[in-house]
């Protein structure tokens, strides 16, 4: 979340760049909800095993 933030103001701040910026806000988005996947996931192997 915090790397969104920066490529958040990043893209604000920069006019030359914004397709750069945006392609890594899109991919910092697709990594979060990986991440999330993996995490529900996780927690739900877990409590299963119990």
């Amino acid at each position: 979340r915090e790397t969104y933030s920066g490529l958040r103001i990043i893209e604000k701040l920069s006019k030359n760049q914004n397709e750069n910026v945006a392609w890594m806000i899109k991919e910092n988005n697709e990594l979060i909800s990986i991440l999330v996947t993996s995490i529900k996931t996780a927690q739900n192997n877990m409590n299963n095993s119990k």
